[in-house]
């Protein structure tokens, strides 16, 4: 059915002047009109087919029809520009009813308003208008500035609302103080797009803004402690995660995938050891040098050997491996993972059906497993090295007799306490780099204070469980 998109009406009669104007017309296979004499102008089934009808100008006062012509078209429906009347667009003496559907073609283009009514229960706010990104405006300023000097609002009205997408329930929700008005709205549309943004508005939390009072030093306090609970809570659920991907690959090793495997491995573990050698070459160099000043005093120069083949296997090795690991791993892995979750990569292998703990997680953590110990090895090596250096140039050390001075004297049982503390860095490393990563959020801001949090995690727990492992072995008498 013809619909015209503008003003049209049936012919008054009489003379009148012609004029054009413009307006868009959308035709379909078949033509009706209004009238009793419908049928008698309705064309036979042949001639009802795609196309667009041009409707040349005709006279209002006989409202006879110039001329038509139809030119095929796939389409069912089409968009033309035609010139008509300004006062009917007629077939025969009969004139087609003017549809106003103009609202409905153009968006809508309502600016976002409030009312605020206080009765006897708390404040209704009522929403009118459309409260999407592009027709909030100043009303987020306005709203909460109006909300602050009053009580809590109890209700929303939402009858008089038109649209509202993710930014206007954004700023409802941190506007209004009360969850339960957003339940009972009415509407459930609603109440599932104010679930969907609360985790943000509840990662934001709110600050009083009054510096220097007490209440607000309590509440920073507060919130670090509340945070510090919770960030503990989700370590713990991540861990058991962790724990049954592994098991489960473990029992199905078919589900290891071997291409990111061995691709962390090169890019942690190998690409790593010059850095580690190295590293550990000039804490054994420094190691060297400070006892041979002090024990070179006491007359006894030569447990130098001793002090840089304990200090060197049992700690130093592997926490500096472990540290240096932490630098470049865990703040790859957070990196990685968050910048694939912010864009939506992790989604979308949940979408298909990957499990994003058997495709991220578990091959960063099993490289980790297999390449730390070696990093701590060849960490051993360089810091033996740089104390053999520092001997040799300040004490004149042979190295033959340094090498065999070494291995009378160190226990080789120092060197297995150092390498059985690789396994569980390792896993603590890859863990908060891999944890940090998945809680990126959508963002470059969370991106980076995440990658940063995973390194400053990591490099904690390996201080603290070297000190906790120190314990164990002393109490343990290795």
């Amino acid at each position: 059915m013809a619909t015209p998109i503008g003003p049209a009406s049936r012919d008054s009669g009489g003379p009148q002047g012609v004029s054009d104007t413009l307006c868009f017309t959308l035709v379909q296979p078949s033509l009706e009109c209004t009238g009793d004499r419908t049928a008698q102008h309705r064309r036979s089934k042949d001639e009802r087919h795609d196309g667009i009808k041009h409707v040349r100008k005709t006279r209002a006062a006989d409202g006879v029809l110039g001329g038509a012509w139809f030119r095929p078209f796939p389409k069912a429906i089409l968009l033309v520009l035609s010139i008509c009347s300004r006062q009917s667009v007629g077939i025969g003496n009969y004139a087609a009813e003017a549809v106003p559907v103009m609202a409905e073609l153009q968006p809508r283009n309502s600016s976002a308003g409030y009312r605020l009514i206080e009765g006897d229960d708390g404040v209704v706010l009522t929403l009118r208008g459309d409260w999407t990104v592009l027709n909030i405006g100043a009303v987020a300023s306005r709203l909460e500035h109006d909300l602050a000097d009053r009580r809590s609002t109890t209700a929303l009205d939402v009858r008089e609302l038109g649209r509202i997408d993710s930014a206007g329930a954004y700023l409802l929700k941190q506007a209004l103080k009360t969850p339960e008005a957003f339940r009972d709205c009415g509407r459930d549309d609603l109440s599932r797009l104010f679930d969907l943004v609360e985790p943000v508005v509840e990662d934001t939390p709110r600050i009083d803004q009054q510096t220097g009072s007490m209440r607000t030093i309590f509440v920073r306090i507060g919130m670090a402690v509340e945070g510090a609970g919770l960030e503990a809570y989700r370590m713990m659920d991540f861990g058991g995660r962790l724990v049954v991907a592994l098991g489960r690959t473990l029992s199905h090793p078919h589900r290891l995938r071997l291409t990111p495997l061995f691709a962390v491995m090169e890019e942690a573990g190998v690409n790593g050891i010059p850095i580690v050698m190295t590293m550990c070459f000039f804490i054994g160099a420094i190691v060297a040098l400070v006892g041979a000043n002090l024990l070179t005093t006491l007359g006894v120069s030569v447990f130098t050997v001793q002090l840089v083949g304990v200090a060197i296997l049992r700690e130093f090795g592997v926490v500096i491996a472990a540290i240096l690991f932490a630098g470049r791993s865990a703040s790859a892995f957070a990196a990685q993972i968050g910048s694939m979750r912010m864009n939506q990569e992790v989604d979308a292998m949940q979408v298909m059906g990957v499990d994003q703990f058997d495709a991220l997680v578990v091959p960063r953590v099993v490289a980790a497993l297999l390449m730390l110990p070696l990093l701590a090895f060849c960490g051993d090596i360089g810091g033996i090295f740089g104390g053999l250096l520092v001997s040799w140039a300040t004490m004149d050390i042979n190295p033959v007799f340094f090498f065999r001075r070494m291995v009378e004297t160190v226990n080789i049982t120092h060197f297995w306490i150092g390498m059985s503390k690789a396994p569980f860095l390792a896993l603590m490393i890859s863990a908060a780099g891999c944890r940090h990563g998945l809680a990126t959020g959508g963002d470059t801001e969370s991106l980076g204070r995440r990658v940063t949090t995973a390194v400053v995690q990591s490099v904690f727990m390996i201080i603290m469980f070297d000190a906790i492992f120190a314990v164990i072995f002393m109490e343990l008498d290795l």
